[in-house]
């Protein structure tokens, strides 16, 4: 209720000044053959109208700066989750791809398919694994329900409309076959999910002094929307600080290769903490294990 009165205070006091000032007008038009009365009221009038500006800006500051500062607010609670920016076209900037792809040591990708990503940057990405980036792919399987429902559903909203041919487990088998043919630049990696898929996301983790930085970007997706039609969030975080959000168990294992797994973390989460490149991490690692044995 306070807000709302304050709200009231400023179209009161303008619509007072501007009857006083109508007033002192008549006032002035009546008496001015008295030259000392018309000296007062000009001063008077030339106050008031002074006055009445002043509380004009006034009001206008007011409501720009709560505007502003709700603005901020938002922009902090994003900021507390983790989140720095985003990105309108729903992609990552050109400038984040090439960073992403010269400099990362890791990069971590989860996405349904994959292709179109894939193939409009496969420069970049012979370039990163040429240079000893290792590249983890995670897509769906393309026999599980999950790709069926979304094929299903694309066939109902996209195909009547625009006449297009929708078949995921073509284009998933398509990635198959250019991770393969990427392998021989690199270390690059697929494993499939069947039904944890929740948005798309990338993350890179890059070296930085004497620790490493973790940059991240998700895609606020709506059902069968392309990412490239909706918001896309970044944000980053430093290795040392992920112990705030979880208790990490184990930071390494060996895979069944037999090498190191130095990213690959076990944790649990912290009751009352969240960030979102932690949350991005540990979804990805969790199924980055679990589907080790299963696509082998």
């Amino acid at each position: 209720m306070k807000n709302k009165r304050f709200d009231y205070i400023y179209p009161i006091l303008m619509v007072i000044f501007i009857i006083i000032c109508a007033v002192l007008l008549i006032l002035e038009w009546t008496i001015n053959i008295f030259k000392d009365v018309r000296f007062l009221t000009e001063e008077i009038i030339g106050v008031t109208l002074s006055l009445f500006q002043t509380i004009l800006i006034a009001w206008f500051i007011s409501g720009e700066l709560r505007k502003n500062s709700k603005i901020t607010k938002q922009s902090l609670d994003l900021e507390s989750q983790g989140i720095s920016g985003v990105n309108k076209n729903g992609e990552l900037l050109q400038s984040e791809l090439k960073d992403l792809f010269t400099n990362a040591k890791l990069i971590k990708i989860m996405v349904v398919c994959g292709k179109t990503f894939i193939t409009k940057n496969l420069d970049l990405i012979k370039h990163a694994l040429i240079n000893k980036c290792e590249i983890r792919l995670l897509i769906a399987k393309e026999d599980s329900l999950f790709i069926q429902q979304i094929t299903e559903q694309l066939d109902a909203l996209d195909s009547k409309e625009n006449g297009k041919i929708n078949d995921q487990k073509k284009e998933i088998l398509d990635v198959l076959k250019l991770v393969k043919y990427l392998q021989k630049y690199g270390n690059i990696n697929v494993r499939q999910f069947e039904t944890e898929y929740r948005v798309p996301f990338y993350l890179g983790y890059f070296p930085s002094k004497d620790q490493m930085i973790i940059k991240g970007w998700y895609n606020s997706i709506v059902p069968v929307c392309s990412p490239r039609e909706v918001l896309m969030f970044k944000g980053e975080l430093k290795e040392e600080d992920r112990t705030k959000y979880v208790n990490i168990k184990q930071n390494a294992y060996l895979n069944k290769k037999g090498i190191l797994e130095t990213y690959n973390f076990e944790t649990t989460r912290k009751n009352g903490q969240r960030n979102t490149i932690v949350d991005l991490e540990t979804h990805f690692d969790y199924l980055w294990r679990k589907y080790e044995i299963s696509n082998s």
